[in-house]
This record gives C-alpha cells, sequence and structure tokens, in this order.
C-alpha cells in the first residue's frame, strides 16, 4: 500500500521491521520456547500415561508425534525465511 503512494522508502523499512520481527518470533522464541518446553517440560508435567478412566491420554509416541509436528512447522518456517531474505536482498541490489 505504501509504493502506490509513493514512499517506497518507508515501504522497504516496514518489509525491514516485518523480517526482523518474522525471524525473532519464528527462529528465537519459537524454538526456546515452544520447542524446548515442549521437549523439556512437557514429560516433567505431564505423565506418559494411557487411562481414561483416571483422565491420562498422554502416551509417548503422541508427545514424539506432536514434537515432530513442531519440527516439521520449524523446516517449514525456515523455508519461509529464505525466500523473504531473497526478497529483502531483491531491494538493496
Amino acid at each position: 500500500m505504501l509504493r502506490y503512494i509513493d514512499l517506497t522508502t518507508l515501504c522497504d523499512i516496514t518489509f525491514t521491521w516485518f523480517l526482523v520481527s518474522w525471524f525473532v518470533t519464528r527462529h528465537v522464541l519459537f524454538v526456546l520456547v515452544v520447542i524446548r518446553s515442549t521437549y523439556v517440560d512437557f514429560p516433567r508435567f505431564i505423565p506418559f500415561i494411557w487411562a481414561p478412566k483416571r483422565d491420562y491420554y498422554s502416551p509417548k509416541i503422541m508427545w514424539i508425534i506432536y514434537l515432530t509436528l513442531l519440527c516439521a512447522l520449524q523446516v517449514i518456517h525456515d523455508s519461509k525465511s529464505l525466500a523473504l531474505i531473497r526478497i529483502d536482498l531483491a531491494f538493496y541490489r
């Protein structure tokens, strides 16, 4: 939208800010908070028991699947980030 009203510098700054926030949230916070807490804290607080009568529905394989899906999401974030970096480098050339 900013490019259409001839504010190209502001458009570039906004896109660069988006890239910085993307990197922080998707690569730093996602890995350090979400994946780490799933790997470390989940086994400490939730027992790996399948006992529907006691309301425990968490076998170890479910934890492994969930962790694998989070890591797959991280790979998707990485590929998206590479595409965004290529676009940003094209702006500054």
